[in-house]
């Protein structure tokens, strides 16, 4: 299955009530700051939660223009689910006409409201499925399904991937499928090899536990204790015990996972790595974890943090290539501020969100043909693809006027940089290729720049 479309109200920048539509695969939403970028991601993550279990407290600041007595409205639609899937949320599924058949899909109605009858005033949600929102919610199992992973921006990439209890580490290896096969029980007789990893903690606690410098040390306090402490006929012995020996198959292999640290090598040898590389091995990471799973749903803010320029041209391919080779069950939806980026994308797969409004660039939406969409993606560089950034666009023939014009502009005191203008000099031949991706077929929905 993949989420087909989220409708926001009254959710921060979203007053009136917006429809986002995502493509399958891969979608990029750019966008000036504060255009709505980071609302989305998040509205989509607190719906239906996150594979690192964090939770979010809603805040009055998320209620539109922090009006209180308006509830916070998130519909989610997911559509063409497998059977599997179908069978998790048989009672919650809806059904549409699709030419002469009806087509199952999920609809997820999320309600947040402001008590103002407790002092101090919290929020309370609601989740309900169906069409009307009239259905019941899922069960907690089937929830599990809809988690998404969620990168979020400017993070620590380095200490994700470090040592400790619930490290998001060792959260990634217990998802890899058959990761504790073999033999959990270690008897002399078996080759060290055929032990699974709890089996190697059962080597480990025993070896520790018969150690002769612990078994002397043991007597030494027995014979201490039985001497100088105890009365005569006190029958008290004493012996070491290794914790932890006596918890389940599950509990052993989750402690043994957060003894990990994952370390990276280089041309200057083993030790901490920059930012920029410590954020890709956590997106490398990530993939891993929901590689061996049906559908998975991928969120990252602003996957640029740190990254020079080349390795952030390798990582928007890899990501296309990963959902083109599972776009039927993979989904990821990145923010970015960078043109690179930005360029390096399929132009289908991108979305602008100006003034807490969705303009997607795929081919239902625009007047872009085919041979525009060939054209844009050869000659759309990093330098032009500065306009899905800017609050207003001029498109000029060549470099007469792409010099010119800002000068003219600023002596008028209008500046363009001042102003956030974008002028993209597309060399005569463009002219009306790019003036085409901010037109919209529905003539309603105006993209202004």
């Amino acid at each position: 299955m993949y989420l087909k479309s989220i409708k926001l109200h009254n959710f921060r920048c979203f007053g009136d009530a917006q429809i986002i539509e995502f493509n399958r695969g891969l979608n990029v939403l750019v966008g000036e700051n504060d255009s709505g970028k980071s609302a989305i991601i998040d509205a989509i993550r607190i719906v239906l939660g996150t594979t690192d279990q964090s939770w979010y407290r809603m805040e009055l600041s998320d209620f539109y223009n922090e009006d209180k007595f308006v509830d916070i409205n998130i519909i989610i639609k997911f559509c063409d689910l497998s059977d599997d899937e179908q069978a998790a949320f048989l009672e919650c599924l809806s059904y549409e006409k699709n030419d002469t058949t009806y087509v199952p899909c999920l609809y997820l109605h999320w309600t947040c409201k402001y008590l103002l009858n407790f002092t101090p005033p919290r929020t309370t949600t609601v989740l309900s499925t169906g069409l009307n929102g009239d259905g019941q919610a899922p069960s907690a199992m089937a929830r599990e399904l809809l988690r998404v992973t969620y990168l979020r921006p400017l993070r620590d990439a380095y200490s994700n991937m470090q040592s400790g209890r619930n490290s998001r580490l060792s959260q990634i290896m217990q998802g890899i499928p058959d990761l504790n096969d073999g033999t959990s029980e270690y008897t002399p007789e078996i080759e060290l090899n055929t032990l699974s990893l709890t089996g190697i903690a059962d080597l480990s606690n025993k070896l520790l536990a018969n150690h002769p410098k612990l078994k002397k040390t043991n007597e030494d306090i027995s014979e201490i204790l039985s001497k100088k402490m105890l009365l005569k006929g006190d029958d008290v012995t004493t012996h070491f015990e290794v914790s932890g020996t006596d918890t389940t198959e599950v509990k052993k292999l989750v402690t043994l996972l957060e003894k990990l640290d994952l370390s990276i090598h280089n041309n200057l040898g083993k030790g901490n790595v920059g930012l920029g590389t410590s954020n890709i091995l956590s997106m490398a990471c990530e993939l891993l974890l929901n590689r061996n799973i049906g559908s998975y749903f991928l969120l990252i803010e602003e996957p640029e943090a740190h990254i020079h320029a080349q390795r952030q041209l390798r990582l928007i391919q890899s990501l296309q290539n990963e959902v083109n080779l599972n776009k039927h069950t993979h989904q990821i939806i990145i923010t970015t501020h960078s043109p690179l980026l930005a360029s390096a994308a399929s132009l289908e797969n991108i979305m602008i969100i100006k003034d807490a409004r969705p303009f997607s660039l795929s081919k239902t939406h625009t007047k872009l043909d085919d041979d525009d969409y060939k054209f844009l993606e050869r000659y759309l560089d990093a330098t032009k693809s500065n306009l899905f950034f800017a609050k207003s666009v001029m498109i000029v023939e060549g470099p007469s006027e792409e010099l010119l014009l800002p000068t003219i502009a600023k002596i008028l005191k209008r500046d363009f940089t001042e102003n956030g203008v974008s002028i993209v000099n597309v060399r005569s031949t463009g002219l009306r290729r790019f003036s085409k991706i901010f037109q919209r077929n529905d003539e309603a929905n105006i993209l202004e720049v």
